[in-house]
């Protein structure tokens, strides 16, 4: 595929015109901080100083054991981008679907690999506490009058 990239870019105006968007920046200033759950491996697309020059806090909440979105490629790596980014690390046994709303009895059967949880896991806490996380980063930045 990267091959046809300079063909591309001579021939294909909006071809042309998307990769000279790329560059842009795509901030905006209504976002005042940033709650991220269980970033999956495409953030690591990001360019390294783009996401240093973000100065709005940053709250990331993955689990230990995410097989979906590994803590250390996604969420640390994240955070190796940019120190003042906050990372939260749940349990080893705390999943990517987790985060998923609480499932029925009917759900946990058709599709347990993302409806049921390992025995320890309290989905409906870890939504408690990621809610109460968020509320506290909100909280904190409408206090500081960055809002």
């Amino acid at each position: 595929l990267a091959d046809h990239i300079p063909r591309l870019y001579r021939e294909s105006r909006q071809f042309r015109e998307s990769m000279d968007r790329h560059s842009k920046s795509y901030q905006d200033s209504r976002v005042k901080a940033v709650v991220s759950i269980a970033p999956a491996p495409p953030v690591r697309a990001f360019e390294p100083h783009s996401l240093q020059e973000i100065a709005i806090p940053v709250h990331i909440i993955v689990g230990r054991g995410d097989t979906e979105a590994p803590f250390d490629e996604c969420a640390l790596w994240l955070q190796k981008q940019n120190a003042a980014f906050d990372v939260d690390l749940l349990d080893t046994n705390v999943g990517h679907y987790v985060f998923l709303p609480e499932a029925t009895e009917t759900g946990k059967k058709l599709e347990p690999s993302i409806c049921s949880d390992p025995d320890g896991v309290d989905r409906r806490a870890i939504h408690d506490n990621t809610v109460a996380a968020t509320e506290q980063l909100f909280r904190r930045v409408i206090e500081k009058g960055l809002s």
